[in-house]
Order: C-alpha cells, then structure tokens, then sequence
C-alpha cells in the first residue's frame, strides 16, 4: 500500500512528464518515459525517483501503481481506492483506436521533484523524443527486463524488475550496485 507522500510524488511525475510532452501521452510512451528515467536515476545515484514498481510486460516495463490508477481512471474509478482516486483526480484517460492516452488535468507540484531528478527526467524527455511506441517498447527490452520475463514464464506473478537489474541494465558502476544492495538490505531489517 502507498503512502499519500508516495503517490503524490509519483502523481508529480507523471503530471511533469505529460506537461513536457504537451500534456498527453498514450499509455506505453508514458510507461517507458518512466522507466527510463527511473532506470538512470538510479545508475547516477543508486536510489529510486519514484517509488513504484516495474512489471515485465509484452511491450515492455510497466508502473505497477501507475498503470493499476490509470485503469481505474478509465473504468471510472471501479476498484479504486481513496489514494488510487487522489492520484486518478490529475488525469482524464481515454481510447482513441484501441489505444489508451492520459491528459494531465492540472500541474504538477515542483515542490515534490528535486532539481537532480528533474534534470534526468529531462534527459529522458530529450533522449526519447519524437521515438514511437513501439521503437520505446524494443528501447525498454533491456536485460533487466529480459530476466523478469524469463522467471513469469515459470511463474507470472514472479515479473517484477529488480532495482538492482535496473542499474546494472543502465550501466551502472559496481560501487552503485553495492549501494542499492546495502539499502535495500537496510530497509529490509528496519521492516523485518
């Protein structure tokens, strides 16, 4: 379950993201503009923009909250919860073609994106720009993705993507992957 701080920074930068890309995006360009600056964040800096996680999908990673609120947005908030329907209160969600797009409804509060993040993001935003669905989906079949794919075959529930799979998919140095592997270690203990 998300906590409200959470899902309003995730809120943030789904609404950042559609605002730097006219305000609507279908769903998969969405997915990966995500995904791809989550993945180089935590390359750079060994910790997480956002915390939401990535499922090993047909077409590539997807935002497990981030796609399961959306829904529900389009099914006009059946199964939603009272965070799902904060976060879904941004966005108008709808199909043209059997394709789903999202519309940002409002701004994005900059007071939950630091300016290290913003800077990837926009990197991102950059890098991906004028790229269509389907060449981001073959961009996002990284090796991360790869291995969770392979363990759904044994077991579908079992697609998650590792952070630390993330890292090592964007590149990331030994000494990061060490770091993401001690903090997720402490994390586990204080929880534990």
């Amino acid at each position: 379950m998300k906590t409200a701080l959470e899902i309003g920074k995730i809120r943030a930068i789904v609404l950042y993201i559609l605002q730097e890309s006219g305000g609507e995006l279908d769903l998969i360009t969405l997915f990966k503009k995500m995904y791809f600056s989550q993945r180089l964040y935590l390359a750079r800096y060994g910790k997480t923009i956002f915390n939401d996680s990535f499922r090993a999908k047909r077409r590539g990673p997807v935002p497990s909250f981030t796609y399961h609120s959306l829904i529900c947005a389009f099914n006009d908030m059946e199964g939603a919860t009272d965070g799902v329907k904060y976060f879904d209160s941004a966005f108008t969600v709808y199909e043209t073609n059997g394709v789903k797009f999202v519309r940002a409804k409002t701004q994005p509060d900059m007071k939950k994106i630091a300016g290290m993040e913003k800077r990837v993001i926009q990197e991102v935003l950059e890098k991906t720009k004028g790229m269509s669905p389907d060449e981001l989906s073959e961009e996002s079949h990284d090796t991360a993705w790869q291995t969770a794919i392979k363990r759904a075959k044994n077991d579908p529930s079992d697609d998650y993507i590792s952070i630390v799979n993330m890292a090592k998919a964007e590149g990331a140095s030994n000494e990061v992957v060490n770091y993401i592997r001690q903090r997720q270690q402490l994390e586990s203990f204080c929880v534990g």
